[in-house]
């Protein structure tokens, strides 16, 4: 990426976390402002304690550029925001595990703004028993459940996958390294087959659950990376990537990606995913997904590259690359995503191009990214709130703050991209 674009990248991404600091901190200073002026962090879904859409991801925004920019005042930053997740001590007692509602993502951001530095100790130890203990029993949920199994209960948005994710942030106490393993043991037993979902494996949910709904009756394989097959197979890869599990967790994978590469298919533009597929053999294949990172290609894509890296696994890398190769060539008119966001929009495809990017040295990602992330930074829009709105379906643009489906993720892509330093909070989307 040429230094212009680097420097345009940063300088929008310090613009739009400005925004985000400048409207957080008077909520938080002095919580009798009118509720007009309050409201100008209570977009669309947002909750105090979520990671997804609250202030935990703000913080992870401002411990990231705290990395970038040591001394400039970002750890303060995030100390505010962290502080403004976990005021409400009655939300707090209703949290579970999850890693984009509940503990799972206080202990991701705090453990992110701790940078290794002796902060946030107490708050970090009532957050690992909090997480420890309900991810057990959120574990023995999903075990003792018959399929399909509602992706809530094992996705990575609120589910075990998600959980796993956020027990593999917090290793090293044994509480938390316990709630671990038996965690991935409930995951890699999602890969056995269910006889009643002709031979698919256990982690198969109801045909027709958000907006992923097929005719027929019969139970879907879930192919988001958010939301079904591509998360668990991420997960487990993640885990034995970094020393956790062992032959199970491996066999798992190894199912999994029998499954994902099976329903692979492959258009002008290169190898496509649908968001779902019927386990009923008669049903119609249903047509590709979109090119994000929730449901699509380019998740699908992640998933099956950290399983072959995970098993060295040359073939399933060479896949991988081929379809991000793929889900960039295909003209952005092509790709079904309008929003700028991560989510389901740019900017979770510039980011896992650019993790593809360095991960391979691949020259035609590499190529393609300077142009993605010039239709990213083109995208910003300084009169609005806080830079970058929210584009879905027919509705207007709205401002949303948030990690997930706001400005927040944008501006950590774009920090990404300018190449100060290598991206730390990924993990909290399975990309790395």
């Amino acid at each position: 990426m040429t230094h212009g674009t680097a420097d345009r990248a940063r300088a929008v991404a310090l613009a739009v976390a400005t925004a985000l600091r400048d409207r957080t901190d008077p909520v938080l200073s002095d919580p009798a402002l009118p509720r007009a002026e309050a409201d100008v962090v209570a977009d669309d879904g947002w909750r105090a304690s979520s990671l997804a859409s609250g202030f935990p991801g703000l913080a992870l925004l401002a411990g990231y550029l705290d990395e970038c920019r040591p001394g400039d005042g970002w750890a303060r930053v995030g100390h505010v925001q962290l502080a403004g997740s976990i005021r409400d001590t009655a939300a707090l007692a209703r949290l579970g595990p999850s890693l984009y509602t509940g503990w799972g993502g206080l202990a991701v951001a705090a453990t992110a703004l701790a940078r290794g530095r002796p902060r946030y100790g107490a708050f970090l130890e009532r957050a690992d028993i909090a997480l420890a203990s309900s991810a057990s029993v959120l574990a023995g949920e999903v075990r003792d459940s018959d399929p399909p199994l509602r992706p809530p209960l094992i996705d990575l948005v609120t589910g075990l996958a998600g959980v796993t994710v956020a027990l593999l942030a917090r290793r090293g106490t044994p509480a938390v390294d316990e709630a671990l393993r038996e965690a991935l043991a409930v995951l890699a037993a999602l890969a056995e087959p269910d006889p009643r979902s002709d031979g698919h494996p256990r982690l198969v949910t109801p045909p027709q659950w958000g907006a992923l709904r097929l005719d027929g009756g019969r139970p879907l394989l879930n192919l988001g990376l958010a939301h079904g097959l591509p998360g668990v197979l991420a997960t487990l890869s993640l885990a034995l990537s970094e020393g956790a599990g062992g032959d199970t967790e491996a066999a798992a994978v190894t199912a999994l990606v029998h499954w994902l590469r099976r329903y692979r298919r492959t258009d002008r533009w290169g190898p496509v995913w649908p968001n779902g597929v019927s386990v009923d053999p008669a049903a119609p294949a249903p047509p590709p997904g979109r090119m994000a990172w929730c449901y699509g290609t380019a998740g699908c894509a992640r998933a099956l590259w950290l399983a072959g890296r995970a098993l060295d696994r040359a073939q399933w890398r060479d896949e991988a690359v081929d379809a991000i190769r793929g889900a960039l060539r295909r003209p952005p008119s092509e790709r079904g995503m309008s929003s700028p966001t991560f989510c389901h929009g740019q900017a979770g495809l510039v980011h896992i191009a650019l993790r593809f990017a360095a991960d391979t040295g691949d020259g035609e990602i590499s190529s393609a990214i300077e142009a993605e992330v010039v239709r990213l930074i083109d995208a910003y829009e300084p009169a609005s709130a806080y830079g970058y709105r929210r584009v879905d379906g027919a509705g207007p643009p709205e401002d949303v703050a948030g990690l997930l489906d706001g400005a927040a993720g944008v501006a950590l892509v774009l920090l990404a991209a300018s190449g100060d330093r290598p991206p730390t909070w990924d993990r909290v989307f399975l990309v790395a």
